[in-house]
């Protein structure tokens, strides 16, 4: 069972280097990840420490929003049009399973430090909320717009 879970994982993500450049999957460090399925290219940083692309520090929304304009000058990969997620592309990383601390795979995402890990949507609801989506019980509400994870994606 464990070999086609891995099998399936090997099959649906690709890693992707500092510069843009497609990683084997057994690659130990990686700066991005593809996920075939949706055609999404979510950031990943480096460690669990680094502060660069996603910051390890809640961001309000408002804070949100200007540190992906400062993503897009530094060019992460290579890449100048990274973006908050919406709603519906950050809920296609929830699992059916805990993966072991949270409901995403953390053998991909795995710069993940924060212990609650919320994530912020690029939809706000009303002036003061927004969506997010909570990976530790897996599963999305909004929320007011105070300080929460980001994690920057865009189209592959």
């Amino acid at each position: 069972m464990q070999e086609q879970q891995n099998e399936q994982t090997e099959s649906r993500w690709q890693k992707i280097g500092q510069h843009g450049e497609l990683l084997n999957f057994d690659a130990l460090h990686w700066a991005a990840a593809v996920d075939k399925k949706t055609k999404l290219m979510w950031a990943i940083n480096p460690s669990k420490t680094a502060d660069f692309p996603n910051p390890n520090q809640e961001l309000t929304w408002d804070e949100a929003k200007v540190w992906v304009d400062y993503v897009n000058t530094q060019g992460w990969c290579g890449f100048n049009n990274w973006r908050l997620p919406t709603m519906r592309k950050l809920k296609t990383l929830i699992t059916k399973r805990r993966q072991p601390n949270f409901f995403i795979r953390e053998d991909i995402f795995n710069d993940i430090s924060d212990k609650y890990y919320r994530v912020l949507s690029s939809l706000p609801i009303t002036y003061s909320d927004a969506w997010v989506v909570h990976f530790l019980g897996g599963s999305g509400h909004f929320s007011n717009k105070n300080a929460y994870c980001v994690r920057l994606v865009r189209s592959a």
